[in-house]
Formats: C-alpha cells, sequence, structure tokens
C-alpha cells in the first residue's frame, strides 16, 4: 500500500520529501510513468499524441491494466457511463445533429478516466500530489533560467518542431519565435516571464498545482510542509489572475480548519502587501483589469471568443434558453469557443449535468475526509476552488479532468461495496461457527 511520507518524524530534514518522493516514484516506476502519460496527453502539446489512434491505444492501455491487476469493477463502471450517455444523448438529439465519432470519443475519455480511477484507487490522490509536486520542483530552477536566458531553450528548437503542433511553433511575442518543449516543461513564446510548466499555458498549470495544493492539504492534515511551499511557489510563478483567486480561496479553506484563525489571516495580509509591492505583480495587476473589462458578446457570437467573465454571462444566458444543454456534436455554436471549461461544460450537459457536477465534488470532498481521516470544514469554499480551477482554463474534455471529477463518486460505490464484502464474510463465519455448537448449550 502506497502511503504518505511521514513528515512530523521527518520534518527537520530538509531534504527528506525530495528523497521520499523520488524513492516512491522509483519504487511504483511503471504506475508514476502510466499516470505521467496521462498528464503528457493532457498537456495537448505533442501533436503525435493528439490522434484518435492514441486515445483508442490509451484506452486499451488502461483496460489491461485493470484486467491484470483485477481492479476493475463492471458495475460501477457501466452505471457512470449510462449517466453520461444519457445527459449528453438528450441534448445532442434534441438540439445537434448527433455526430457518431464525436459522441464515442468523448465516452472513450470517460471510460479512461474512470478506468485510471478503478487502478489508483484510493491511491489515486496520493500519486497525483506526488507527481505534481516532482513536476513543481522541476519547474522551478526551469523558469529560473527562462527569466534570465530565455534563448537558452533554443537548444530544443529541434525536438520542439518535432513534436508541437503548427500554431505553437509559429506564436510569439517575445525573444522565442515559437514554444519551446522539454516535454516536463513547456516555454511560452507569449509567455516568456511565466511558468508554464507541464501545462500548454500558464494557467492550466497553475490549476494542476491548484488541485495538488488541495490534496496536499488533506494528505498532512492541513501541516505547513515541504511539499506544500513548493506547490504554493509553483502556483505563484504561473502569475495567473485564475490561479491566484483559487490560492486565496484555499487560504480561505485552509483558515476554516485552523484553530488561530487570526493569525493566519495575519500572515496572509502581509504576504499580500509584499506581493503587491513587486513591480512584477504589477503587470498582472494590469493584465486583471482586461480580465475583467467590459463584457463583448458580440466578439463570441461572431466566434472571435473572448476573456472568463464574457462566458459566465453568455452561459448564464444560455443556460436559461437551452436547460438541457447542447449535448456532444461536431458543430457547435460559435459562442462556445472560449477559454472556460466550466461553462463549457455546462454548455453541453445543461442544468442537469451542473446538478451531477456539484454532487460529484461533494461526493469528493467526503471521501478525501474519510480517506485522509480529516474533519475538514468548509465544503462550499472546497467546492468553489475546484470551480475557478475549471472557469479559468478550457478544461472541459481531458481524462485527468473527469478523473478528479469522478474519483469520490466511484470511491463511494467502492467503499459501499468493500463493507458489504465484509459484513458478508462475518455473517458467514458466524453461521459457520453456530453449526459447531451443540444444541441445548448456551
Amino acid at each position: 500500500m502506497f502511503e504518505p511520507l511521514n513528515y512530523k518524524k521527518n520534518l527537520k530534514k530538509k531534504t527528506f520529501f525530495i528523497k521520499e518522493s523520488l524513492g516512491q516514484i522509483w519504487q511504483n516506476k511503471i504506475d508514476y510513468l502510466f499516470l505521467f502519460f496521462q498528464f503528457v496527453i493532457m498537456s495537448g502539446c505533442i501533436e503525435q499524441l493528439n490522434k484518435d489512434a492514441i486515445l483508442l491505444v490509451n484506452f486499451f492501455i488502461c483496460l489491461l491494466l485493470n484486467v491484470k491487476f483485477r481492479r476493475f469493477n463492471f458495475p460501477i463502471y457501466l452505471l457512470i457511463l449510462l449517466t453520461a450517455f444519457f445527459l449528453a444523448a438528450i441534448p445532442t438529439l434534441l438540439y445537434g445533429i448527433l455526430n457518431f465519432n464525436t459522441f464515442i470519443g468523448f465516452f472513450i475519455r470517460i471510460s479512461v478516466a474512470t478506468l485510471i480511477i478503478f487502478y489508483y484507487r484510493e491511491n489515486f490522490f496520493i500519486y497525483f500530489e506526488n507527481l505534481v509536486f516532482i513536476l513543481a520542483l522541476i519547474s522551478l530552477p526551469l523558469y529560473f533560467v527562462q527569466l534570465i536566458n530565455v534563448q537558452f531553450f533554443d537548444n530544443f528548437k529541434n525536438f520542439s518542431e518535432l513534436v508541437l503542433s503548427e500554431p505553437r511553433l509559429t506564436n510569439g511575442m517575445g525573444q522565442l519565435t515559437g514554444h519551446r518543449y522539454l516535454v516536463v516543461f513547456l516555454v511560452n513564446s507569449w509567455a516568456e516571464n511565466r511558468n508554464s510548466g507541464i501545462g500548454w499555458e500558464p494557467a492550466v498549470f497553475g490549476a494542476i498545482l491548484s488541485w495538488a495544493i488541495l490534496m496536499n492539504l488533506f494528505i498532512y492534515k492541513k501541516s505547513i510542509n515541504i511539499k506544500l511551499i513548493i506547490l504554493f511557489i509553483a502556483a505563484v510563478t504561473t502569475f495567473s489572475i485564475g490561479t491566484f483567486v483559487t490560492l486565496f480561496v484555499i487560504f480561505l479553506f485552509f483558515i476554516l480548519n485552523k484553530k488561530k484563525k487570526i493569525l493566519y489571516i495575519i500572515l496572509g495580509i502581509t504576504f499580500s502587501l509584499i506581493i503587491s509591492s513587486i513591480s512584477f505583480y504589477k503587470e498582472t495587476l494590469t493584465r486583471l483589469d482586461n480580465y475583467v473589462a467590459e463584457t463583448n458578446e458580440e466578439a463570441y457570437l461572431q466566434g472571435e471568443g473572448g476573456n472568463r467573465i464574457d462566458a459566465l454571462i453568455i452561459g448564464a444566458k444560455e443556460i436559461i434558453a437551452k436547460p438541457w444543454g447542447y449535448g456532444i456534436r461536431s458543430e457547435k455554436p460559435d459562442f462556445m469557443s472560449f477559454p472556460n471549461g466550466f461553462v463549457s461544460m455546462i454548455f453541453r450537459f445543461g442544468i442537469p449535468g451542473l446538478i451531477v457536477m456539484f454532487i460529484l465534488l461533494f461526493k469528493l470532498f467526503n471521501v478525501l475526509n474519510y480517506y485522509f481521516s480529516t474533519n475538514f470544514k468548509g465544503r462550499i469554499v472546497f467546492i468553489l476552488a475546484i470551480i475557478i480551477t475549471l472557469n479559468g482554463n478550457p478544461l472541459s474534455y481531458q481524462e485527468i479532468m473527469f478523473s478528479l471529477l469522478l474519483s469520490g463518486y466511484i470511491f463511494q460505490k467502492l467503499l459501499v461495496r468493500k463493507n458489504i464484502t465484509q459484513i458478508d464474510y462475518i455473517i458467514k463465519n458466524i453461521r459457520i461457527n453456530a453449526k459447531d455448537i451443540p444444541l441445548g448449550e448456551p
């Protein structure tokens, strides 16, 4: 059984977390390599992996791993697929033309996400948090090099041109003519002063780091540890408005579950003042003004995109007009081309999908509390933090994202079946022992 690091026993050893994290990755290298492969697919940076054939290959790899290690649970798996099919099929048939390939592709992604959870079981959260910690640790020195000498990454130009998609090879507003890719780290040519990590943009990396920070709080029972600090520093270097807002909400979640709330509030205010005094942060504040600028609905209706605030406003109007959603179809409305995964999912699944999403996040919070023996408060704040990460990024169909959303439901079902099995075993033994008791004896 994969156990979280014992931070209490080794808190004074500064290198403990790094050594132990790397040791656990080496000990379980196949499992970690498989999870890292899922992150690479999620990033969408490698052109050769953005193919339908790879989607199928990934599905069969997940299926074979589950069958080999007997971790597959068909009833739960089938129930998830039927629920997803019901949510997606009705609006697709009502409002759009059903495209078989697009529809099946969506269910393959749901299948992969479910199989990932079956394979890792309750260790999914620990594997996820530990892997993201290592990726954050790798990103920080590379980000420092990016700041002082971005041309260094031109050494990876040939590899980048080999694997990156065409838009990422030509887009650039800084010193580089295109993105530079190291598999574990991406240099965005339009964000040369921000940390993109393994994501296709800084905000996506910020979302992944935010998920890992939440998991860290549960795993280490809200204790401040080296891993949490490194994850936080990496998240700050993304200079993503959505990530900053998420970190603030996570901080609220943190102090809700601390006894000395006033102390942490003072520390939070002090830190905010320090950050706001850094000149580099002024650029982010300027971007914040643009982020909440006047909405432009015409741009959406003409397919020109817009910001996340635009998406929320238009999403609220569209969900009233079409409460069942637009479904899964290849020809989607022009205004659906925006960087907001939360609203995109609402457009697809409508109000029923929104209700299901909140139920899944409620279950996720409960399962995390159960598995790591915590008694955290602030369920709504926790859910809000997850929603903000989706609202600030076009995360609406990635397998890892679906795994995160479905994990609470799947684990709860597995726990129920496990408890039922244990009860049946106890009853069976009672019956067997009862046969050996002679009649007439008490």
